[in-house]
């Protein structure tokens, strides 16, 4: 490691945000409920840890299907692969929890050097609170009374607590700090001018804007102007990034013009923060490669999928993985696993897997693995879902394929995003899929 890569990791593992570990732990001690998908039927009281402890084959030793697994291995390979790449760049990182609302992987992200971790909802708030999350970029605009009340509260309670959250008019601003102030807010918190574009969703649209919104800031007791903010994952199509190149050059432009004209050109470094899990490659090329503000700028990437990966959409247009010159760096870490049920039609066959269980916002599952009775995994070919039920999914196959009632499919899934939500607790597995441990989900 060169000296300068030295100092860097130095620098952003100083300002790694914590969790509490203790209260990550305790998550082992909860019983899964009669119901949990996945879990065997006849066990009574399971807690997590017996699940984590449990060295079950999830394949050979009866779980109940369908069944969503994270495949160990991918997921450090996954995590450290992020952070290598964030301390070779010397930028920072957030990931976006909403993910997988998991705070055991939260610490593994952690741990791993993240800056804060990102949230979008006042639920997922609480829950990072809950975890004792010190930093939160809160990647939305806070306008709502009751929120904001608990957060003046939070202050109070937590003085190492550090908040970043958005603004993009006036209006927000004003709401935000009339609503501190009415509720005893002790200090500022951070904001960030969203820039946004047009069609999209928040987000000041131009320059004029984005100055009145940071002057609107700055004239407001209780919020402090940290920098400027936009995401860009909505506007490319995986391989041309023609618009996100665009929408990052609008914001570079409106973070160097604030930095001349508002509170920031006082502070020795403003953030900057973009990136989901498809173009943080642009972003870098943006603001670390191209960046000549006259601020020294903490670029804080806020990706989220990488954690697992997947193997549809993120699979083809992540920097790490698809659009990535050589081998992907990026593992695929979700299986979820289904029994074919039916065979009602030579070309058709029925398996267990639904809408309950599977994303399909950005695409079906993707049929990868089979393991027909006494056999082991193998990969297979030509088998495709064509339609998902509440509880059942329609598959598509060669009439002579020799998928029977009994046997086990196993697909990827496009967009993780969507997957976590459905499940309380995952069973982690080895590459023989034997679980090895186990993550809560805090929806």
């Amino acid at each position: 490691m060169s000296d300068d890569t030295q100092s860097v990791q130095q620098r952003l593992d100083a300002g790694a945000t914590s969790i509490d570990v203790a209260a990550v732990e305790a998550l082992r001690d909860t019983v899964l409920p009669a119901g949990t998908k996945g879990i065997p039927l006849d066990a009574i009281d399971l807690t997590v840890g017996e699940l984590a402890n449990s060295r079950w084959n999830v394949l050979r030793d009866g779980l109940p299907m369908p069944l969503m697994i994270l495949k160990e291995p991918a997921i450090a390979t996954n995590v450290e692969a992020m952070a290598a790449y964030c301390r070779y760049h010397g930028v920072s990182l957030a990931p976006h929890g909403k993910t997988t609302m998991a705070p055991q992987l939260f610490r593994r992200q952690i741990e791993a050097g993240a800056w804060a971790m990102t949230a979008a909802t006042p639920a997922h708030l609480r829950v990072y609170r809950h975890f004792g999350v010190g930093r939160v970029i809160y990647g939305n605009e806070l306008v709502e009374d009751a929120v904001i009340r608990w957060l003046a509260g939070e202050l109070q309670r937590a003085p190492g607590f550090e908040l970043y959250c958005l603004v993009d008019s006036v209006e927000s601003v004003s709401v935000l700090d009339r609503g501190l102030a009415a509720h005893g807010a002790p200090r500022p918190i951070g904001v960030l001018v969203e820039v946004g574009y047009h069609g999209g969703r928040s987000g000041v649209r131009d320059l004029p804007a984005a100055r009145d919104v940071a002057a609107a800031v700055d004239a407001a007791p209780l919020l402090e102007l940290a920098g400027v903010e936009c995401f860009e994952g909505l506007l490319g199509d995986g391989r041309n990034t023609e618009h996100v190149d665009s929408l990052l050059a609008s914001m570079r432009h409106i973070a160097v013009d604030l930095s001349h004209g508002s509170s920031l050109r006082e502070r020795e470094e403003m953030l900057i923060s973009a990136g989901g899990s498809a173009y943080f490659d642009r972003v870098v090329d943006t603001f670390v490669t191209r960046w000549d503000g006259p601020r020294e700028a903490n670029l804080v990437l806020r990706s989220g999928c990488y954690v697992t990966q997947d193997g549809g959409y993120y699979h083809e247009a992540s920097p790490l993985a698809g659009r990535r010159d050589g081998s992907p760096l990026l593992d695929d870490a979700i299986e979820i696993w289904s029994a074919v049920l039916s065979r009602p039609e030579p070309g058709r066959a029925i398996c267990s897997i639904g809408r309950r269980d599977a994303p399909h916002d950005m695409g079906m599952p993707i049929i990868t693995k089979a393991v027909m009775q006494g056999s082991e995994p193998t990969d297979v070919a030509g088998v495709s879902v064509a339609a998902l039920n509440d509880q059942h999914g329609q598959l598509e196959l060669d009439p002579a394929c020799q998928l029977s009632p009994g046997d086990l499919v196993g697909c990827a899934i496009s967009h993780p995003c969507t997957a976590f939500d459905k499940w309380r607790v995952i069973a982690m597995v080895d590459d023989d899929y034997i679980i090895c441990d186990a993550v809560v989900t805090c929806f």
